[in-house]
């Protein structure tokens, strides 16, 4: 994998191996090929924070650089699963959150939408939420349907050319094609001011998928399966209207307070092609492995090399359906497939999980009942 080639390909030139640069290496190669999120869990047992801090730093914000906000609180979760870590994570936690303060946001308006009887206009932007890309995401307050403050999610698009906002209106009708518990409501799309653009969307309460896997939260194979089998159907339904999503991840899919998973940014899509319906179904199906193994498999010392180790994880609930939920992504990545024939298949791994695990408790409630109707007999007898 990652770091093992680079210390390999390092180990065989008389240059002394800068490890920094190797672990930033290795971070980098997660996102792009793997599309895993750092984690401190990979690098704990190769990396000691107090003889190494400069290596640990480095891991620490490469961590950060996949959390698009709330740095301080993924570091308060880092950190109390991993104490040696605390102060280094939350020295990058802090230096994050200082880069994000410190954007510019003047030249966005302080409201959108369409002009309201009171002379104000719809939208009212209250903070910053999330960037990426050429885009930034704002909060905002919506003045004609809900009192809540915070209830409106406002993304910010830069123009580029004449052409920008028929692909800003493309992204806004892809988005709300799907009417289902997993798509996001758009509210409006518009003109914010010279060369801007933005969407208004509900906001999801939730974080992205990002922020739970560098926290290195644990989802259970069940509710995993569940949950991207409900996204498929989702998904199914964006397909049928003629749109594909194009950049199914795990920073543009939200977990939101009720355990669903909520797809969010459009941009890239298009058509809904043969060929761009299999890719968002691999990505999906890629997306489940993720969640499924929890990250890329630590990292161990052997015989003074740097190599992968079998990830076990510290998921004790349904290893068989976990294992044949691996079986159906990894097939669905390598064929052609449709989200509706996905999502059956998950769902029948986790019935046949579910039956496995009745019948065992039968069995065993049955062996206990047995075992206490001989001792009641030999107690009688006796």
């Amino acid at each position: 994998m990652a770091v093992s080639e680079c210390f390999a390909r390092s180990s065989t030139t008389a240059q002394p191996i800068d490890h920094a640069e190797v672990l930033r290496a290795d971070c980098r190669a997660l996102g792009l090929l793997y599309g895993a999120v750092p984690q401190i869990r990979r690098y704990a047992a190769v990396i000691d924070p107090g003889r190494s801090p400069a290596e640990a730093l480095e891991v620490a914000h490469q961590v950060m650089c996949a959390v698009p906000y709330g740095h301080r609180k993924v570091a308060a979760a880092i950190g109390a699963r991993h104490p040696a870590w605390s102060a280094l994570v939350e020295a990058a936690a802090n230096t994050a959150a200082a880069l994000e303060s410190g954007r510019h946001f003047s030249e966005l308006p302080s409201e959108v939408g369409q002009p309201l009887p009171c002379g104000k206009l719809r939208f009212e932007i209250l903070g910053h939420l999330g960037s990426g890309g050429s885009a930034d995401v704002m909060v905002a307050r919506d003045r004609l349907l809900t009192p809540k403050l915070d209830a409106v999610a406002i993304k910010f698009s830069r123009l580029a050319g004449p052409s920008g906002y028929e692909r800003l209106r493309d992204e806004a009708e892809r988005t709300a094609s799907a009417r289902h518990p997993c798509a996001v409501s758009v509210l409006d799309v518009g003109i914010a001011s010279a060369g801007i653009g933005y969407i208004a969307f509900e906001r999801v309460r939730g974080a992205p998928l990002t922020m739970h896997l560098a926290a290195e939260s644990e989802f259970t194979p069940e509710h995993a399966c569940c949950a991207v089998a409900e996204l498929a159907d989702a998904i199914a339904q964006v397909h049928a209207q003629g749109f594909a999503h194009g950049d199914i991840s795990l920073a543009n899919t939200l977990l939101d307070d009720d355990g669903r998973l909520r797809l969010v940014d459009f941009g890239f899509g298009g058509p809904a092609t043969q060929d761009a319906r299999a890719w968002d179904c691999a990505c999906l199906a890629a997306l489940l492995e993720v969640l499924l193994v929890g990250c890329a498999a630590p990292l161990a010392l052997k015989d003074g090399e740097i190599e992968e180790t079998p990830y076990a994880g510290r998921l004790p609930w349904s290893p068989a359906l976990r294992a044949s939920a691996l079986r159906v992504s990894r097939r669905t990545r390598s064929a052609q497939s449709d989200m509706h024939s996905y999502a059956r298949e998950l769902r029948q791994a986790v019935e046949r999980a579910r039956m496995i695990r009745l019948a065992l408790v039968v069995s065993m409630a049955v062996a206990v009942i047995g075992a206490l109707v001989l001792l009641l007999g030999s107690a009688s007898t006796a």
